[in-house]
């Protein structure tokens, strides 16, 4: 049993209809959610009856019990809403990165077995250029403010408008769903594969962030400042239905931002926020009168900053870490009391999660000697994600042994403090999203000047990791750095996009056949200053007019409390 401010749910009670009914009956006319890009705001009464009329809306429009539903959304009141109303008739809530497109979208699609899809009508033509839809019987569109009620026609599948959904009746859908049953699929990144499904329950998607509610101290006066993306669990699990659980207060925006950060957090007075990796991006703005001037007591970052002293001597908020991953289930947190030397901790595990570290064989290693994470959740039923969806021997593999194995590497000390120090898998770790290079390597070798590529991460001055590539061409082929960059920005989410590029008569490989990439990595990091820079030559992995940084969560929420 988890313990909130409130009341005290057992293991049954912890379905979207019944939190959410619930938590209306109790905090009725409190604001639940405020959207500050135009300040609309929905008490919990008000979001519960609102998404019943999505959710009956979806019933009439023929979505229903067990139905996987797409989302290719920016963070939004609607978006909120989509997400209780699918839970509250039993749907399966397929989120996607808005950044995918092209092949990247049409796996999650299909992969999925999503059947109907909600989206933003300014992403609307990226689901549209998907050559292989045909599964998708029904989009339905967010319109842009102020537009026409939506008309369109596609040759695959009925077009409606989301608008059509909110005019249905306001009483509870009536669906029975247990707390065992599927809610999410959420999708992190592929580190040696194509991205995983990870399958959430009602129970694992409410409790997820509920751990650390002893441990920094969350409850119905807190106001969360949520500029993270909505579509992983960082922002949705450990933010969203955390306030939901504990009776406070979410504050939306549409997605981080370094200049409308801190005037968005004064003007909502929000006491939380979640910064993950973009702290030194704030401490890189010039000094204001102004900087202290905020309500917030809290600041998750992850990783921890170096200068984490500095920061909240400037800024005023406590910065903290801890360690989660939607994979599995969230692990460990600083407590708030953290002494200075254990600051670059993750902190002690949390109640509910035993945890071991690893050698390659299983056998647990001394205290002070590194070894993969391995975690097991020990308080309630399907308390912890299912798996991979439709990946079973990957499912297998990562469960041995009855432990969750993570992937990431840690060490323990005399203390019982936790520190990560390294992936295991071929993953990169950029702006705070997990990138898999056989996903970034796949995309770049369709093009048909390419015979062998091999993408790494590249260490930056900052600690950053930056995306680096080695191409080799076919012979009689001719490619510029410029022409590539050009092809993957085209093709790839701007996350993935390689800042560095080489070209190479060949790929350094072992007798066994596997590429070297650790040469090539050192050899890059070594002459960063004569290897193709997209930043040297004035090029970025993004447009212009989008600066904000939006962020994933990779696997997803890598680092959270």
């Amino acid at each position: 049993m988890i313990s909130t401010q409130y009341s005290n749910y057992e293991a049954k009670d912890f379905t979207f209809s019944k939190v959410l009914s619930d938590q209306a009956r109790r905090n009725g006319d409190k604001t639940f959610l405020t959207f500050v890009p135009d300040g609309r705001t929905y008490s919990y009464r008000e979001i519960d009856l609102a998404s019943n009329r999505v959710a009956n809306g979806l019933l009439a429009a023929g979505i229903g019990k067990g139905h996987h539903v797409a989302m290719l959304m920016e963070n939004s009141p609607e978006q909120v809403l989509a997400y209780f109303a699918l839970a509250k008739i039993g749907a399966v809530v397929v989120p996607i990165n808005t950044a995918a497109r092209g092949s990247f979208l049409e796996y999650y699609l299909i992969n999925s077995d999503s059947t109907a899809l909600v989206v933003d009508q300014s992403l609307l033509e990226h689901a549209l250029a998907v050559e292989r839809r045909d599964r998708i019987a029904k989009i339905f569109v967010v319109a842009e403010p102020g537009t026409a009620e939506l008309t369109a026609e596609d040759a695959f599948c009925t077009l409606a408008d989301f608008r059509t959904l909110e005019r249905a009746s306001d009483s509870p859908p009536g669906i029975d769903v247990k707390f065992s049953d599927i809610c999410s699929i959420m999708y992190t990144s592929g580190t040696t594969g194509p991205s995983k499904g990870n399958i959430f329950s009602h129970i694992h998607a409410l409790s997820f962030a509920l751990p650390f509610v002893p441990v920094l101290k969350y409850d119905e006066n807190d106001v969360y400042y949520l500029s993270l993306p909505l579509f992983h669990a960082a922002a949705y699990n450990g933010g969203l239905l955390l306030m939901l659980m504990v009776g406070g207060s979410a504050a939306l925006t549409r997605r981080f931002s370094i200049s409308n950060f801190w005037t968005e957090v004064r003007a909502t007075k929000a006491t939380i926020s979640m910064i993950l990796s973009m702290g030194h991006f704030l401490m890189a703005q010039p000094p204001s009168p102004d900087d202290r001037n905020n309500h917030l007591r809290l600041l998750i970052s992850a990783p921890m900053l170096p200068n984490a002293a500095a920061f909240e001597q400037r800024f005023g908020p406590k910065l903290t870490q801890g360690y989660g991953l939607s994979d599995y289930c969230c692990a460990f947190s600083q407590p708030l009391n953290i002494p200075d030397s254990k600051r670059m901790s993750m902190g002690r595990p949390l109640e509910g999660v035993d945890v071991r570290l690893v050698d390659d064989d299983d056998n647990e290693v001394p205290t002070g000697e590194i070894g993969e994470i391995c975690l097991r959740k020990n308080d309630m039923p399907f308390a912890a994600a299912q798996g991979y969806y439709r990946m079973p021997e990957a499912t297998l593999a990562a469960t041995r042994n009855l432990w969750f194995h993570t992937g990431d590497r840690g060490r323990r000390d005399e203390d019982g403090y936790y520190y990560f120090v390294d992936r295991k898998k071929d993953a990169i770790r950029r702006r705070g999203e997990n990138i898999s290079t056989y996903e970034v390597e796949t995309a770049i070798a369709k093009h048909h000047a390419i015979a062998d590529v091999a993408v790494y991460p590249i260490k930056i001055a900052s600690g950053e990791d930056e995306v680096g590539t080695s191409v080799v061409l076919h012979a009689g082929e001719l490619l510029s750095e410029e022409e590539l960059f050009g092809y993957c920005k085209a093709n790839m989410p701007h996350y993935m996009v390689p800042r560095f590029i080489e070209f190479r008569s060949a790929l350094p490989r072992t007798l066994t056949d596997k590429v070297r990439k650790q040469e090539m990595r050192e050899h890059v990091e070594s002459n960063l200053d004569s290897v193709w820079d997209c930043e040297r030559v004035g090029l970025s992995t993004r447009d212009k007019e989008r600066m904000a940084v939006q962020v994933r969560i990779g696997r997803s929420v890598d680092t959270i409390a």
